[in-house]
């Protein structure tokens, strides 16, 4: 009789212990999927911030060169200026058959929208007096109305990529959160929020 209550006593003690070693396994599983994610979720962070660092260098520097351009040409604009003036006072239908040097610049760009895009600040530092409403025959007048183009084209290149680094890291984001539980999946969700306001600089273009 003895014997077999001690026999049960070790089965149970046995049992026990199993259960403590799988309760520990299981602990240990869910603070390596814990560091995991939060270690995908550090690199991700660096990466986005990069990205978004890197576009906002890139856009300072082209609206640095797209300032010294405007300045070294300047002289030549106002020679130009002057030049489409005098052309200006010809016959009327000259006005109205040939004007796409006069208006393609300006036409080829959907200011409104660059301007959702960059802000208005930034837009009229990229683009000068394109941007800030001067007239066809100004925005005609120099080699520089190209140049505009060409550096707000850049710029919109720049954005994209920041765009692609958010999709890519939102995408893994909602991959990891099914998988992820507890501290882990809060983790994930409070990096979610904190992109919120990056995103919704983008969706805020599409909607308005």
């Amino acid at each position: 009789m003895g014997s077999k209550v001690q026999d049960d006593s070790l089965q149970e003690i046995e049992s026990l212990i199993m259960q403590m070693e799988a309760l520990e396994r299981r602990i240990t599983e869910k603070r390596e999927q814990k560091a995991f994610v939060a270690g995908v979720i550090r690199e991700k962070q660096q990466q986005c911030q990069q990205a978004k660092e890197q576009h906002e260098e890139k856009i300072s520097a082209l609206a640095r060169q797209a300032r010294k351009s405007r300045g070294r040409k300047a002289p030549r604009e106002g020679a130009a200026l002057a030049s489409v003036g005098t052309e200006a006072l010809g016959p009327p239908q000259q006005a109205d058959s040939g004007g796409p040097a006069a208006s393609e610049p300006r036409e080829a760009l959907n200011l409104q929208q660059l301007a959702k895009a960059f802000g208005k600040e930034q837009l009229d530092s990229l683009l000068g007096p394109l941007a800030a409403g001067s007239s066809p025959a100004r925005a005609a007048a120099g080699a520089a109305a190209e140049e505009r183009l060409e550096t707000a084209k850049r710029a919109l290149e720049e954005r994209l990529d920041l765009l692609q680094c958010l999709n890519s890291t939102l995408q893994h984001y909602t991959e990891a959160l099914p998988r992820a539980s507890g501290a882990a999946q809060r983790a994930i969700q409070t990096q979610v929020e904190a992109l919120q306001p990056e995103v919704a600089s983008f969706i805020d273009v599409g909607i308005n």
